[in-house]
């Protein structure tokens, strides 16, 4: 039970850190280019966390995601696309 309490807590956590992102891309439409990034250390909020944002669709959609490895366990992801234009 305490497992699932940790996993769902994680998946929660991975969830809000990549809706953190698209949200600070909203708010910056001019500057999308610099939320860009390649497996950007966040292990401060998940364990083993990782981020990444790509850009899908030219100055229209990113891909954000979250990786994350507790302890003796599997590597897990979360995964989200936004459409941000205005840019």
């Amino acid at each position: 039970m305490v497992k699932n309490t940790s996993d769902a807590k994680y998946r929660a956590d991975a969830s809000h850190i990549a809706q953190q992102r698209i949200g600070a891309m909203w708010a910056d439409p001019a500057n999308l280019s610099n939320y860009i990034e390649s497996s950007t250390d966040i292990s401060n909020l998940l364990p083993g966390g990782l981020r990444t944002v790509a850009e899908l669709v030219a100055n229209q959609q990113y891909q954000v995601t979250i990786t994350w490895q507790a302890p003796g366990e599997t590597q897990h992801n979360f995964t989200t696309v936004a459409t941000i234009s205005g840019g």
